[in-house]
């Protein structure tokens, strides 16, 4: 006879294989991108990856293909690794490299005691004393920040989140001048922190799942792309593994794909030399004639300000296009005010703390070509290395973090015309 504990058991049992079999073609269903999201690095935490790209134990590329929290993950990795110059931008920054840099633990005349040596000088004595600064190197921790800025307002956001006391004694600051082209507030709208916004490795599988069966059937990726096989770096994330793309340890950008294939580069030539400022659809780039955009200059100086209160030095520019276009574009220049007429505006607000600005919208102007450039927008790591020089040379207070020696023998010796580094 059963009893009413053993009835029970038995229902119990019988509920949990119906479940069982209802769960079951679930289970199969989310197999196959479970598989691909955890062997190819996507369901990594955001935390773990910082840990490994600090430990320094191998170059290792984070290119996720799912989910984007890419300002989380450089404003994460800030508060871990606080580096002392940092690189702040759009994706237009991203190929600052830390070889720009002077190595950490490099040694510094007994004459230069902590950062004496960098704040000792102004720049009304500075031309006196380049040679002697030059003898002069930092200790850099150096971390490019690019990518986490989407509009101008969050220069200020991304400020606002380094702890007091803990800030970088130099932020350098790439200022896209679509910014300031007043239809580019309608297509970034203000309120969206970005900088807070995390998806968890759970939240980003269940939103992708299904992109990850498209994507394979579509041949975006196969199986053997899963496998980190890579000998000369640590792969983490399927488009690092697949196409090469990725965040390197010094948070700056490898366009794999791009320098991997030589029809994506000619393709960008095509792009370059073909170039229509009339017809053009890039946003970047769209005509806007009349007067800059006020609230962009009035977002622009509160972060100057700021950044002036808490002793950071700022260095500012206007990011390059390839010369081709920048002469396309100045035939029109009535059309693009947020080019032309943008650094005569924004040099006061700089001036007015001793912050440097400099105007590198024309690359053929510090020696770059159309041929450095991967689009119409981004330059090089060569393109960016000309750039850098520009600046060092000039400001006193970057000057003994620069690796100026290093970058000119590298430009002399490269082969490559994107690159001055191995990888």
């Amino acid at each position: 006879m059963m009893t009413h504990d053993t009835s029970q058991k038995s229902d119990a049992i019988l509920f949990a294989k119906r479940i069982s079999l209802f769960c079951l073609p679930i289970a199969l269903i989310l197999a196959f991108p479970a598989y691909v999201f955890v062997t190819s690095g996507e369901g990594m935490s955001t935390k773990s990856v910082v840990a490994a790209q600090m430990s320094k134990d191998s170059p290792i590329l984070f290119g996720a293909a799912y989910g984007n929290s890419t300002a989380y993950y450089k404003l994460r990795f800030l508060y871990d690794f606080k580096p002392n110059v940092i690189v702040l931008g759009t994706s237009r920054v991203l190929q600052f490299r830390s070889g720009f840099f002077t190595p950490l633990e490099a040694e510094r005349p007994a004459t230069c005691r902590g950062d004496e040596c960098l704040i000792s000088f102004t720049n009304a004595g500075f031309n006196a004393q380049r040679e002697l600064l030059t003898g002069f190197t930092a200790d850099t921790r150096f971390l490019n920040a690019g990518g986490s800025i989407s509009r101008i307002e969050q220069f200020r956001e991304f400020l606002d989140k380094i702890p007091r006391r803990k800030e970088p004694n130099i932020i350098i600051i790439g200022i896209d001048q679509n910014f300031f082209d007043p239809s580019w507030r309608g297509r970034t709208p203000v309120g969206i922190d970005e900088l807070t916004v995390f998806d968890s490795p759970a939240n980003v599988f269940l939103n992708s799942w299904t992109k990850i069966y498209r994507d394979y059937y579509r041949r975006k990726f196969t199986l053997a792309d899963l496998t980190d096989s890579g000998k000369e770096r640590r792969a983490i994330g399927l488009n690092a593994r697949r196409n090469g793309n990725g965040f390197r340890n010094d948070g700056s950008y490898r366009y794999g794909y791009f320098l991997d294939h030589t029809d994506a580069r000619e393709d960008a030539v095509s792009e370059i030399h073909n170039f229509d400022r009339v017809k053009t659809t890039d946003p970047h780039l769209k005509k806007a004639p009349g007067t800059l955009d006020e609230a962009s200059i009035k977002a622009l100086e509160s972060f100057l300000n700021v950044a002036a209160e808490r002793n950071i030095h700022v260095v500012g520019f206007l990011p390059p296009y390839p010369p081709s276009v920048y002469a396309s574009l100045s035939l029109g220049r009535q059309d693009f005010p947020y080019i032309f007429a943008l650094f005569d505006r924004l040099q006061p607000l700089f001036a007015a703390h001793g912050f440097s600005l400099y105007d590198f919208s024309n690359s053929a102007a510090f020696g770059s070509s159309d041929a450095e450039m991967i689009d119409l927008i981004h330059g090089s790591e060569k393109t960016y290395a000309r750039l850098f020089l520009k600046i060092a040379e000039t400001d006193p207070k970057l000057l003994p973090y620069a690796a100026i020696s290093d970058i000119n023998k590298r430009l002399k010796t490269a082969t490559s015309s994107f690159a001055i580094f191995p990888d």
